[in-house]
């Protein structure tokens, strides 16, 4: 195989790989060395970089050696943040639930496009388009909250009635007839909260379930 050195590089061999990587059920040989060849280059150098803010101050690993030598080496602080016992596990594990359970339901663009909301019991985000239950949505609220109430900061648990899935805009204000704005059971208006912040914001709800 020719070497992948590049987004280009790795596009082709997907290209002609992409129609026995089908028929098969699962990535070629070939398409998979082109992955493993294209990480260094295509993903682990630009992973230090934000949209809209450029290469971030702080380093979560070094790439050292050349060629075949080549190693990936944690910095202390990540190193610690990976072998604590509850600090990265369920955040990945949320996270990740939600890209395998996209591609497993085949959502792609169509999550893109349209976003997702949330079941009725406040359980599981879905597509709109058909209703499929794409990752547990406390969970998956948790860790991009960093495990913290998004009203006091206080740290939250996925034990039983230790953490709520609340709407920042009273969902009730969709059947106000007065809210003109986007749905507002949408992921983005989706918070988790403990049980004592979304007691004190009960008046403001108007008595609405949430």
């Amino acid at each position: 195989m020719a070497s992948v050195t590049g987004t280009a590089d790795f596009l082709t061999v997907l290209r002609e790989e992409s129609v026995s990587s089908l028929q098969n059920g699962r990535p070629t040989d070939r398409l998979l060395d082109a992955a493993v060849a294209s990480m260094p280059q295509m993903v682990m150098k630009k992973f230090h970089n934000l949209r809209g803010v450029g290469e971030v101050g702080h380093r979560f690993y070094e790439i050292r050696g050349r060629g075949s030598s080549r190693r990936l080496t944690l910095t202390p602080q990540m190193l610690a943040i990976a072998r604590h016992e509850v600090l990265l596990g369920p955040e990945l594990d949320a996270r990740w639930s939600i890209v395998e359970a996209c591609f497993d339901a085949e959502v792609g663009r169509g999550l893109i496009g349209t976003g997702v909301i949330v079941s009725a019991d406040g359980e599981h985000l879905l597509t709109p388009i058909r209703r499929v239950a794409v990752a547990g949505a406390r969970e998956a609220l948790i860790g991009f909250q960093h495990g913290r109430c998004f009203y006091c900061g206080e740290p939250v648990t996925l034990a039983a009635g230790a953490v709520h899935v609340d709407h920042v805009y009273p969902f009730a204000l969709m059947k106000s007839g007065i809210w003109d704005g986007p749905d507002l059971n949408g992921v983005w208006n989706l918070v988790v909260a403990c049980p004592r912040a979304i007691s004190s914001r009960a008046p403001a709800h108007l008595g609405q379930p949430r």
